[in-house]
């Protein structure tokens, strides 16, 4: 037993740790399948395993896609010897692409025509994220399909080298030889280098050998040696997308999954007018969900190359206008109010008052004050030097700190203002106020055209668990505030001020 989860039996070993199957013994996931994939801290090598094993945590905990299993829990379990992080998602049905064809699987052109589709898919919605998600160790280990239906299910799991930005040149080197796209070995990628390594798990599906064992030719995969010219006609779309998917420069593959499957379908590629478009509307912190900005892209590729841009431009705008905005979270106390013109906004946060994540906080907050200050004394009574006693400043700061936030949470109120013209006068003006604990708080102000964006950052970690916390971005300063609000608050709201923002962007553009 792990806290509430009964281990069943072994699964296999990930990027990151050793993956156990489970049944939860109580609450929302009760005596379902789960994976619980584990780290032991005692056995790492680099603090770096660590690190990955986290932002994995972090990064599973806000997707939710058909083909990747849903995130359940993060937590830290004690032992007498050892602390084990562990990482807990619903249990993919099926066996992985790898076991299929160690066994002899022989593959339909239809299944594997399928299995591309679903993969680029999973794809496209993981580049459709702000910033785009980058999975990096993309192969057929890592890829779950469940054959027991005509249409092929298909899971993408190990999330364990995963990293969010446009690119990751210098990162750590991450990924399996013979699917790592050659750009990886110098520690760049993006989401061209994922598309590589889905055309060579793809290969190996047709071919049952990994990349690595096929014969080369000017230092790239020598395709047309290992398909037979019957076979690749048969394949068709398959093997034209595969082919340009595994050139070795990212700058001759499809710029992104959208095409690919685009191009796998039998559609039109995107054109660069209606790239930049979509670019537009789904780019930093769109508050368009990923699977939205899929269905634009469908109905962007879709599109007549004939069609008057204009037209396209504003049928599209008409979408957007009708699909982006997200629902107020049920239970949520927050006041969001726009005007008629769409050119004021206003944020009210009452305070949360006294909850079991208070409570919890508050608990936290003693312990840790309370650890802060027996150590201290037991320096200065033990006859240790008093400079010794300085080194609990940090951890006073920090006590002082999580006091405040827990206060804050309990009492404290925050307004925002955002006016691009609206109301009675015509003025670009921004104002916060947050009013803590005992009445004391901060005001900032300024004009609103210098507002760059909000977004959500992760403040500390409480039990493994991630605090995280919205920032107003104005130029070089920085404004933070929805400590208290749960996750699923803090997404909403920082989705509507960016979209309100966005407007005015659009709105100015237009004007000019």
């Amino acid at each position: 037993m792990i806290n509430e989860y009964r281990i069943i039996g072994t699964i296999g070993r990930g990027t990151t740790g050793l993956t156990y199957e489970a049944l939860a013994t109580k609450g929302p996931f009760r005596s379902q399948r789960l994976a619980l994939k584990a780290l032991s801290i005692r056995s790492l090598t680099t603090w770096k395993t660590l690190d990955l094993f986290q932002r994995e945590a972090n990064t599973l905990r806000s997707l939710s896609h058909p083909s990747i299993p849903e995130y359940v829990d993060f937590f830290q379990y004690e032992t007498d010897s050892d602390s084990v992080y562990v990482l807990v998602q619903r249990r993919a049905e099926g066996k992985s692409l790898q076991v299929l064809v160690d066994e002899g699987y022989r593959f339909s052109t239809e299944q594997v025509q399928q299995t591309f589709s679903k993969l680029l898919d999973v794809l496209s919605y993981l580049a459709s994220l702000n910033p785009p998600v980058l999975h990096r160790d993309v192969k057929p280990a890592n890829i779950i399909l469940n054959l027991s239906n005509s249409d092929i299910s298909l899971s993408l799991v190990d999330f364990g080298g995963v990293n969010t930005g446009i690119s990751t040149a210098g990162s750590t080197l991450v990924g399996t030889y013979g699917y790592m796209a050659p750009e990886q070995f110098a520690g760049a990628a993006d989401v061209r280098s994922d598309l590589y390594a889905a055309a060579a798990t793809i290969l190996c599906m047709l071919t049952t050998q990994p990349p690595s064992a096929l014969p080369q030719k000017r230092l790239k995969i020598d395709l047309e040696a290992i398909i037979p010219k019957r076979e690749r006609l048969k394949l068709g779309n398959v093997y034209t997308v595969m082919a340009k998917l595994l050139q070795p420069a990212p700058e001759d593959r499809y710029d992104s999954p959208l095409d690919a499957l685009a191009a796998l379908e039998g559609r039109p590629e995107l054109d660069e007018s209606k790239n930049q478009f979509l670019l537009d509307i789904i780019s930093t912190d769109s508050s368009l969900s990923p699977e939205e900005a899929a269905s634009l892209g469908k109905a962007l590729a879709n599109m007549s190359s004939e069609e008057p841009k204009q037209n396209a431009l504003q049928m599209l705008s008409r979408w957007t206008t009708r699909r982006i905005r997200r629902r107020k979270p049920a239970g949520s106390r927050v006041i969001l109010e726009r005007d008629r013109s769409n050119r004021l906004l206003r944020v009210s946060i009452p305070p949360k008052g006294l909850s079991s994540e208070a409570l919890s906080r508050g608990a936290f907050t003693v312990a840790w004050t309370s650890f802060t200050a027996f150590w201290t004394v037991g320096v200065l009574t033990g006859g240790a030097p008093i400079v010794f006693s300085l080194f609990s400043l940090p951890f006073w700061a920090a006590g002082y700190r999580f006091a405040r936030s827990t206060a804050d949470e309990i009492t404290g109120t925050t307004n925002l203002v955002i006016s691009f013209g609206g109301g009675e006068k015509d003025v670009f003006y921004f104002g916060l106020s947050l009013r803590g604990a005992l009445g004391k708080g901060r005001f900032v102000e300024g004009d609103a055209r210098d507002l760059d964006r909000a977004s959500m950052e992760t403040e500390m970690y409480i039990n493994g668990r991630p605090i995280a916390e919205l920032v107003l971005n104005e130029g070089t300063r920085r404004h933070v505030f929805g400590e208290a609000l749960d996750p699923v608050e803090q997404e909403w709201l920082r989705d509507e001020i960016n979209d309100f923002l966005k407007s005015q962007n659009r709105r100015a553009f237009r004007s000019n």
